[in-house]
């Protein structure tokens, strides 16, 4: 009986012994997942906080330029009957125009030589924008008021179908974003709407005297099409094309950087 009694102690030792081990494997085995878990989440941590000091290293070292050098190409709408004159207009000037200050046959767009010029480069990529203006009163225009193809001139002439208006180096230091800490980086195949403003001077009273005050209108009947715009500073050029017209004097593209 007693043997019995002991048979039965040792099995049930046995099994607890059994149990025990089973438990104890099960713990470490979870301390294990635990211990495992906690490095995943480390790592994945370490790995998020590496990529933000690379970002943030990459916009640090892509700033927004103080200043930029805008150069772009279009060119001006015109029917057969007008642009007929310009070429006979514009033969004697080395296709170059204007050609005078007198000339009614051409006044539509000779007025340009004493308008003002405005234009207006928005890069936008979602709720972040970069705005590039440059203004000019009045128009330099090269073989016509100025000789030198220096910054801050334009070209308008007669090509063998078109009137070609080109804008060259543009110096401007108007650059404005809407948020703080810009980077060129947070525009990186970004929206680009680019905007042509011409204002006219106009005659008005002032006390005794009469003064010559530029205004921008409406009624503008000068229509130009858009084909490419280049943005440079300091080992930085922004060149966009294949533009869309989405209003007057306004056209659409995209960054792709």
């Amino acid at each position: 009986m007693i043997e019995i009694v002991l048979i039965c102690l040792g099995g049930i030792i046995t099994i607890g012994l059994s149990i025990n081990s089973i438990i104890k494997s099960n713990n470490q085995e979870q301390e294990l997942k635990d211990k495992t878990n906690k490095i995943i989440e480390l790592q994945e941590a370490l790995r998020e906080k590496s990529e933000i000091q690379i970002k943030n290293l990459e916009k640090l070292n892509n700033p927004i330029p103080k200043e930029f050098e805008i150069s772009f190409f279009s060119s001006i709408k015109a029917d057969s009957i007008e642009f007929k004159q310009l070429q006979k207009a514009a033969s004697k000037n080395g296709n170059h125009l204007p050609v005078s200050r007198n000339n009614k046959k051409i006044e539509r767009l000779n007025k340009l030589k004493d308008a003002q010029i405005i234009i207006e480069i928005v890069f936008r990529n979602n709720e972040k924008e970069m705005t590039v203006r440059f203004d000019q009163t009045p128009i330099q225009f090269v073989g016509f008021n100025t000789s030198l193809t220096n910054n801050n001139t334009f070209l308008m002439g007669v090509a063998p179908e078109s009137i070609h208006f080109i804008g060259s180096n543009l110096s401007t230091n108007n650059i404005v974003t809407n948020y703080d800490s810009p980077s060129l980086v947070d525009f990186k195949n970004c929206d680009v709407t680019f905007k042509i403003e011409l204002g006219f001077p106009n005659l008005y009273k002032l006390g005794e005297k009469y003064t010559s005050l530029y205004t921008i209108s409406n009624q503008n009947d000068i229509n130009f099409s858009l084909e490419k715009v280049i943005l440079e500073s300091t080992k930085i050029k922004i060149e966009v094309s294949s533009f869309k017209e989405e209003g007057k004097n306004l056209f659409k593209s995209q960054w792709k950087n």
